[in-house]
């Protein structure tokens, strides 16, 4: 069995929707969205600290960065 594990978070914020992208991703967000998300996140990660696997990457991606 492989315990390792690579991770990608997604972050849905932007400044606009890009012609191209085909993530989830809502433009112009209100803080209180943000912050339901990243809420979710954190839940939805710590239902993993539980997994027996090693994560050996993390990649952060989607959104506009200044936002």
């Amino acid at each position: 069995m492989n315990n390792k594990l690579s991770l990608y978070i997604h972050i849905p914020f932007c400044a606009r929707k890009c012609l191209y992208c085909d993530f989830v991703s809502f433009a112009d967000s209100s803080k209180e969205k943000a912050e339901a998300y990243f809420k979710a996140l954190s839940r939805e990660i710590e239902l993993y600290e539980a997994a027996d696997k090693e994560v050996i990457s993390v990649f952060f991606g989607g959104g506009t960065p200044s936002v």
